[in-house]
């Protein structure tokens, strides 16, 4: 469904919502990660930022097929590359991306791609030192209570 005076879906809108959760979700983690009773969980919030950064990186691979949709194995890439363009809405001077341009966005899209999984990696590398020295998943087990509330599952 389009929003009227948006030429914009629910799907699309829903990146938006959901890009603003993320923000607010990160700034909640940066508030809270200096509380020493959350030294313990650290090992653990890294473990779920590291498999959100991973998502995070596929989304970015998804969103280079928003931009020239996949196509034909015997397709031309300058067809793909064309029809995209004529589907794109228009960018700041009111024409659609030259090939180049497409080609620049897409190379965009690719590295911030790549600094999420490459985050993702340093953040794994921290959370196993710190799983060393403070303890792993049993540690997490015993300390997911909060409020009387079961934070996670597992045996």
């Amino acid at each position: 469904m389009v929003h009227p005076g948006t030429p914009f879906t629910d799907d699309a809108l829903a990146l938006l919502d959901d890009s603003l959760q993320l923000l607010s979700a990160a700034a909640r983690l940066a508030r809270h990660a200096d509380e020493p009773t959350s030294a313990g969980l650290m090992p653990s919030s890294l473990g779920l930022v590291e498999e959100a950064l991973y998502a995070l990186g596929e989304a970015y691979d998804h969103a280079a097929s928003a931009l020239i949709p996949p196509g034909e194995v015997r397709e031309p890439v300058s067809r793909r590359f064309a029809l995209a363009a004529a589907a794109c809405p228009a960018l700041a001077g009111g024409e659609p991306p030259s090939h180049e341009r497409q080609a620049e966005l897409l190379g965009a899209l690719s590295e911030a791609g790549d600094a999420l999984r490459v985050a993702a990696e340093r953040c794994a590398a921290a959370r196993a030192i710190l799983e060393s020295a403070l303890g792993g998943p049993e540690v997490l087990r015993r300390s997911a209570f909060a409020g009387g509330q079961r934070l996670i599952t597992g045996g």
